[in-house]
C-alpha cells in the first residue's frame, strides 16, 4: 500500500472514506439520479486517467497489463457516458426506458470483466498498442451498434417486471471473469510489486461484490442494491486508481530519482577512483622495479623512474633534458630506436649485452628491453617509452642451464636404458640412442609420431598412464610388451614421470624403458620350478614344514590333515598334545630343530589328535625327521612327518598275536598241569561228601562244619575250573566264521540283549547307527561276544559314578573302514594306559582278571580290524572296532 504522510493516520483517511461513502448514500436515497451522475462521472474520470498514465508511459514500462487494462477502462469509460446519460430524468435520449443504461451498464462491465481476465497473461510480454487500442474501438462501435437500434441486443430491464434473466446470467458471468482472473494474475505475481497486486486484487473483489449487489434489485432500480453497487463500482475504480497510479507510478517515479541519484553517484566514485588510479600508476612508476624512460623524439630523458636512476647510479633529476646516447653510447641501440621512430612499430630485445662506460666495475650487464611509440591527439609520435629489465642474474643461470642441459643429455645419450619423452599430445619428443638400439628405429623415424613401439592392444593402457601424468601421478616398474621395429615383441619395464613448466602446466611425460625379455625367462623357469615343488609339496602324502627358531613358517595341506587346522603362526613345541611318555624324547627333538645347525634328527612320536567336531581324541603315531636348510636367508629346519600309525597298528597286531600265540602255548602247558590234580581234588572231595554222609557217630556241629568246609573246597575247585577253562579258551581261540554281515544289525541285537540290565543298574544305553553302512567280512557271534564285553566293562567303571550313567553304541563309516565306538560317561582310561589295557591279564579292578579285554582285542585283530581305547565325547572311556570292508590279511 501507498506510504501515509507525517501527521496522517489510517483510521483518519478510513473515517473520511467512511463520510463521503455515507454522504453518497444519503444523496442517492434522495436524488438517484444525481447519485448516479455522481458515481458514474467520478468512475469516467478514473478511467480516463489511468488510460491517459498508461498510454503515456508504455515506453518506460515492461509490463503489459497496465496498458491493456488503460486501454479496456477507456472503452468501458465511454460506454459508461452513455449509460449515464441514457438515465431516465437527463434529458439526452427519448426513449425514456430503464432497458437502454442497463444494456449499457452490461456491455460496459463485459469489457471490463473480458479485460481484466485477459490481461494478465499479457504481463511481462509485449504488446502492440495500435492493434490493441484498433480492437477496443472496434468493439466499442459494435457494441453502441447493437444496442442503439433497440433491436440486436438482448433486453436486459422490463418496466413493470425488472431484470432480466439474460441480464442477471450476464452479471453472473461478468462476476465469473472477474474472479478467474485473479489466479492468473497470482501466477504471475512476480512481475508486480506487492503493494499493487494487493490493490488490484482488492478492486476486482469490490467490482465482483458490485455486479452481485446489481443481481438484486430486480424490480425496484433505484433500490438500496443499487446504491450499493455504485459504491462498490467506485471503491473499485477507487482501488484500481490507487494502484495504477498512486502507487505503481509513484513508485516507478521514486525508483527513477534513485537510479538517477545512484548514477550521480558512480559518476563521481569513477571520478574518485580515476584520481585514486592515476596517484596509483604515479606511485607504480616511481616505485616499479622495472626501469622506466619517457623521451622525446630527440631521444632526450622528459622523465625517468627511480628504479632507472638507482640502476644507472645517479639520481632522477640528473637525467633531465639529456641525450640518452650523449650519457650512453652505443651504435646499434641507436639504430633500433631510429628504426621505431620511422616505422611507428614497437621493438623488444632480450637478453641484450650492455656495459656502463661510466661503471666498468659492473662488467657485461644483460637487459630485456622494449621500446615502444607514444603517439599523441592527431596520431604522430610525440615521445617514445624505454622499459628495461636488468636479466644478469638470469642470463647467469641460463648458461649454467645449457651446462647441466649439455650433461644430462651426455648422461641420457649414455644410458644403458630406453629414455623418451613424449609431449601432453602423446607425440614423441626425445629418442635416446638406447631406444634406438633396444626398439631398432631411428631417431629421425620417430620423432614427431605417436610411439610406433606400441603395440595396439597396449595403446589404450599407454593413453590412461599419459592421463595419470596430467594429474601428476607417476608411474614405477609396469610391466608391458613392447614391440620391435621389425614386428617382434618383448617384455619391457616401464618407469614414467610426469613433466611440468615453471607455471605448472603439464608439458609432457618421460619414460625410462628397459628390456626385461631375459630376466622374464628367467622367472618363469624359476616360477615353473616353484610350481612344481609346491605341487609336490601340497600334493605330498608326508606332513611337511618349516621351522625358523621355534616357529613353524610354512606348512602343507597334509600336516592339516594329520593334526587339524593350526593358526598362522605358532610355536613348534606346540605342534600337538603329546603322549606324557615322549614328552622328554619331543623336547629334545624340538631342541634339534630350534637350532637348525645340527645333524639330521629323526624320532618316533605319539600324539592325541581331537576330532573336528566330537572333540574325541586318537591316538595317531607320527615318524618325524628334521634336516637343517637355507629358507629365505635364514637357517632354518626342514621337518617331514608321516603318519605311520597304521604301520605301528599292524605292528602291535603281530606282536600281539605273536605274545598271544606264546601266552596260549603256556597257558595250555599250566592248564594241563592243573587239571590232573585238580581232578583228583575233585574226586577226594566227592569221596569225602559221601564218607561224611555215612559216619553216624559224628556230632551234628561237627557234621556240619565238615560239611562246610568241603562245600568251600569244592566252589574254589569250580572257580579254578572255570578259570582253566577260559585260559584254554583263550589259549585256543575259534577261528572267526566269516559272513558278509550289517554291523547295524549287531549293535542292535547286543543292544537288545543289554536293555534290560543296563536298565536295572540305572544306565542308559544308547545308539546311533550308521545309515546303509556297507557289509563287512565279520563272525556275528564272535562280534557280539566283543560288543557285550565291552559293555560290561562301561557298566563295571560306572559303579562308583554319581553323574547320569550312559553308554553309547555307534556306527560310522570312516576313510573306508567300518567303525564301532561303544562310549560311558564314566572316569575314562589315563591316557598313559592306552597302550596295556589290552595286554593279557592286565586289569585295573582288584577282581578282574585282565583276560576280557585281551580277548576282544585278540577277535578283532583275527578279524583284520582294530580295537583301540581314547576319550568320549560323553567324557568317559570310548572303545574303536575299526573293521575292513574287505578282508585283510596280518603278517604272523
Amino acid at each position: 500500500m501507498d506510504r501515509w504522510p507525517p501527521g496522517s493516520s489510517r483510521p483518519m483517511a478510513l473515517a473520511i472514506g467512511s463520510l463521503l461513502a455515507g454522504g453518497l448514500f444519503l444523496i442517492g436515497r434522495f436524488d438517484f439520479l444525481l447519485f448516479h451522475s455522481l458515481a458514474e462521472t467520478f468512475s469516467i474520470a478514473v478511467a480516463c486517467s489511468i488510460f491517459m498514465v498508461a498510454w503515456n508511459t508504455r515506453h518506460s514500462r515492461d509490463n503489459s497489463y497496465f496498458l491493456l487494462v488503460g486501454i479496456a477502462y477507456l472503452s468501458a469509460g465511454m460506454i459508461d457516458t452513455f449509460h449515464m446519460l441514457s438515465y431516465k430524468g437527463m434529458g439526452v435520449f427519448s426513449s425514456g426506458s430503464a432497458n437502454l443504461p442497463t444494456q449499457l451498464w452490461i456491455a460496459g462491465r463485459g469489457v471490463q470483466s473480458v479485460s481484466l481476465f485477459v490481461a494478465p497473461w499479457f504481463a511481462g510480454r509485449a504488446l502492440n498498442h495500435r492493434i490493441a487500442l484498433g480492437i477496443y474501438a472496434g468493439v466499442t462501435g459494435l457494441l453502441f451498434a447493437a444496442i442503439f437500434p433497440g433491436k440486436f441486443f438482448p433486453t436486459c430491464f422490463v418496466e413493470g417486471t425488472g431484470l432480466t434473466p439474460f441480464k442477471i446470467y450476464s452479471e453472473y458471468a461478468i462476476m465469473f471473469l472477474s474472479v478467474a482472473s485473479l489466479p492468473a494474475l497470482w501466477m504471475r505475481r512476480s512481475l508486480f510489486d506487492p503493494d499493487v497486486l494487493r490493490l488490484l486484487f482488492a478492486s476486482i473483489l469490490a467490482a465482483t461484490l458490485g455486479e452481485l449487489a446489481f443481481t438484486l434489485y430486480e424490480k425496484e432500480l433505484y433500490g438500496f442494491f443499487n446504491i450499493a453497487g455504485h459504491l462498490l463500482k467506485i471503491f473499485s475504480y477507487y482501488l484500481l486508481y490507487k494502484a495504477v497510479i498512486g502507487t505503481d507510478l509513484v513508485r516507478k517515479h521514486e525508483r527513477l530519482i534513485r537510479e538517477l541519484t545512484l548514477r550521480a553517484k558512480e559518476t563521481q566514485r569513477a571520478r574518485q577512483d580515476l584520481a585514486r588510479n592515476v596517484e596509483l600508476l604515479e606511485r607504480i612508476f616511481s616505485n616499479i622495479h622495472l626501469c622506466v624512460v619517457y623521451l622525446d623524439t630527440g631521444f632526450r630523458f622528459l622523465r625517468v623512474n627511480k628504479a632507472y636512476a638507482d640502476a644507472c647510479g645517479r639520481p632522477a633529476e640528473f637525467f633531465s633534458g639529456r641525450n640518452h646516447f650523449d650519457l650512453y653510447p652505443h651504435a646499434e641501440n641507436e639504430a633500433i630506436f631510429r628504426k621505431v621512430l620511422a616505422t611507428g612499430e614497437p621493438c623488444f630485445v632480450t637478453g641484450k649485452p650492455f656495459v656502463f662506460p661510466d661503471r666498468p666495475e659492473l662488467g657485461v650487464t644483460y637487459w630485456d628491453w622494449s621500446l615502444q611509440p607514444v603517439r599523441g591527439e592527431d596520431g604522430g609520435i610525440e615521445g617514445l617509452l624505454f622499459c628495461l629489465v636488468d636479466v644478469t642474474k638470469r642470463a647467469l643461470v641460463e648458461k649454467k642451464l645449457q651446462e647441466l642441459s649439455r650433461t644430462l643429455k651426455g648422461i641420457i645419450d649414455a644410458s644403458p636404458v630406453a629414455i623418451v619423452l613424449v609431449d601432453s599430445d602423446g607425440i614423441l619428443r626425445m629418442w635416446n640412442p638406447s631406444a634406438e638400439r633396444i626398439f631398432g628405429w631411428k631417431e629421425e623415424e620417430v620423432l614427431g609420431r605417436f610411439p610406433p613401439s606400441v603395440p595396439q592392444e597396449e595403446r589404450e593402457e599407454v593413453l590412461r598412464a599419459l592421463a595419470m601424468s596430467r594429474q601428476g601421478k607417476p608411474v614405477s616398474n609396469r610391466e608391458a610388451r613392447r614391440m620391435r621395429k621389425d614386428g617382434s615383441l618383448f617384455d619391457a619395464l616401464i618407469s614414467t614421470a610426469p613433466l611440468f613448466d615453471p607455471d605448472g602446466r603439464f608439458v609432457g611425460t618421460i619414460g625410462i624403458v628397459s628390456d626385461i625379455s631375459d630376466i622374464k625367462g628367467i622367472e618363469a623357469a624359476l616360477r615353473e620350478s616353484e610350481e612344481r615343488f609346491r605341487s609336490l609339496v601340497e600334493n605330498s602324502s608326508v606332513g611337511i614344514c618349516i621351522v625358523r627358531g621355534d616357529r613353524v613358517v610354512f606348512r602343507n595341506p597334509e600336516q592339516e590333515r594329520m593334526f587339524g587346522p593350526f593358526p598362522e603362526s605358532f610355536g613348534f613345541r606346540n605342534f600337538g598334545e603329546v603322549h606324557p611318555e615322549d614328552r622328554s624324547k619331543f623336547d629334545a627333538f624340538c631342541d634339534a630343530v630350534s637350532s637348525a645347525g645340527g645333524p639330521v634328527a629323526a624320532a618316533d612320536f605319539r600324539f592325541f589328535v581331537r576330532q573336528a567336531g566330537s572333540g574325541e581324541a586318537r591316538m595317531r603315531w607320527v615318524h618325524c625327521r628334521a634336516t637343517p636348510i637355507d629358507y629365505r636367508a635364514g637357517k632354518s629346519a626342514l621337518v617331514n612327518m608321516v603318519d605311520i600309525t597304521r604301520v605301528k597298528e599292524l605292528e602291535y597286531m603281530v606282536q600281539a598275536r605273536e605274545k598271544m600265540s606264546a601266552l596260549g602255548h603256556v597257558a595250555a602247558g599250566i592248564a594241563h598241569e592243573i587239571r590232573n590234580p585238580l581232578s583228583a581234588i575233585n574226586i577226594h572231595l566227592a569221596t569225602l561228601d559221601r564218607v561224611l554222609h555215612g559216619v553216624e557217630n559224628l556230632r551234628e556241629e561237627e557234621r556240619n562244619s565238615i560239611g562246610a568246609i568241603v562245600k568251600q573246597t569244592h566252589l574254589a575247585s569250580k572257580k579254578i575250573t572255570s578259570v582253566v577253562q577260559r585260559v584254554m579258551d583263550f589259549a585256543k581261540p575259534t577261528p572267526p566264521r566269516l559272513g558278509r554281515i550289517d554291523v547295524n544289525d549287531v549293535a542292535r541285537e547286543v543292544s537288545r540283549i543289554s536293555g534290560t540290565e543296563m536298565e536295572e543298574r540305572g544306565i542308559a544305553l544308547e545308539t546311533s547307527l550308521f545309515p546303509d553302512p556297507p557289509a563287512c567280512p565279520a563272525d556275528p557271534h564272535l562280534l557280539r561276544q566283543v560288543l557285550l564285553n565291552l559293555i560290561q566293562n562301561a557298566a563295571q567303571a560306572m559303579e562308583k559314578t554319581v553323574d547320569p550313567k550312559r553308554i553309547e553304541i555307534r556306527t560310522s563309516f570312516e576313510e573306508g573302514r567300518i567303525v564301532l565306538r561303544v562310549s560311558d560317561s564314566g572316569p575314562g582310561v589315563p591316557p598313559h594306559l592306552w597302550d596295556r589295557i589290552f595286554d593279557p591279564f592286565f586289569t585295573t579292578r582288584g577282581d578282574g582278571h585282565g583276560i576280557g579285554l585281551s580277548f576282544s582285542h585278540r577277535v578283532v585283530s583275527d578279524h583284520g580290524g582294530l580295537l583301540t581305547v581314547g576319550t568320549s565325547r560323553l567324557g568317559g572311556a570310548e572303545f574303536r572296532v575299526v573293521l575292513p570292508v574287505e578282508r585283510e590279511e596280518v603278517c604272523r
